[in-house]
């Protein structure tokens, strides 16, 4: 099984290169993935016409199955502005989330992904049922003032008692989120605050790979349980979307995962780099 994993693509109108931007189409197409995963910020501010521009770009993506998770950046943040006195959750919820959500009735045509106060995850079986995906919304405590990722036990504990009733069997089990699920980055606010409380959750929940973005850096690494020794591989990929600009260090990326699924699992990854500042190999051309 192929999946390509994409994350912040920051669409905002004026920083998404067209030449990266045709080229990764031209090489998802070319790859043909069974699963794209786009692990949060689509946009860059939440609104209405950046995710007009999101709607136009991921449907031009031919593949049967996409699956998408919130970052920070999709969260409306002036409506949580304008509610700071509103004492109810729910409703501050339903606001912040809700241009994030309308596009997601509109590109998939229902509201099967759409993340709310009471049901902030998804639990989806595809490719035969041999995938099981789970997506977290780690953007459930983002507003214009806090930006760190927050999963919360109620959630995890919730959606892992989903993935059971849906009793797949054998199906290979990958968790989808956006911000940092290892604490690799010196700012706190980078990082999911409650990472450490949903890693065993998500092992003895039989979850193998657990799939990031938000650093704009790639990254691998190998966790596991001191206890019962079960692990799970976290794959980070860096952004698909930021220019030179914004991130002058670190040149748009997407990482093609392949899974074989026989008497043992192997993983495989390729990073896909593309620079506007470079020729060759890793740029244009």
């Amino acid at each position: 099984m192929k999946i390509v994993h994409i994350s912040d693509l920051h669409l905002s109108g004026s920083n998404f290169v067209s030449e990266w931007g045709e080229n990764v189409i031209d090489i998802m197409h070319s790859i043909y993935p069974e699963l794209v995963v786009v692990t949060g910020d689509l946009t860059d501010d939440g609104y209405v016409h950046e995710y007009e521009i999101a709607k136009r770009y991921i449907d031009r993506i031919k593949t049967k199955n996409i699956i998408i998770v919130p970052g920070n950046h999709d969260v409306n943040f002036g409506e949580t502005e304008a509610g700071e006195s509103i004492n109810e959750s729910e409703l501050l919820f339903k606001f912040k989330f809700s241009n994030y959500n309308d596009f997601l009735k509109s590109f998939f045509g229902s509201d099967k992904f759409t993340s709310t106060y009471k049901h902030p995850y998804f639990v989806e079986k595809i490719c035969n049922d041999q995938l099981l995906l789970l997506g977290l919304n780690s953007a459930i405590s983002v507003t214009h003032e806090e930006r760190r990722g927050f999963v919360s036990l109620e959630q995890i504990r919730a959606a892992i008692e989903e993935a059971k009733q849906l009793n797949p069997g054998n199906a290979f089990r990958i968790a989808i989120v956006h911000h940092n699920f290892t604490r690799n980055s010196d700012s706190d606010n980078e990082n999911l605050r409650d990472a450490d409380d949903i890693q065993d959750f998500l092992i003895n929940g039989k979850f193998q790979l657990l799939l990031h973005g938000h650093r704009h850096l790639a990254g691998a690494e190998l966790r596991r349980n001191l206890v019962n020794g079960k692990q799970i591989f976290i794959l980070a990929t860096g952004s698909a979307g930021l220019d030179s600009k914004r991130l002058p260090d670190v040149p748009n990326q997407f990482q093609l995962i392949t899974i074989e699924l026989d008497s043992t699992v192997k993983i495989t990854v390729q990073r896909r780099i593309f620079s506007a500042q470079r020729v060759g190999h890793q740029g244009r051309g």
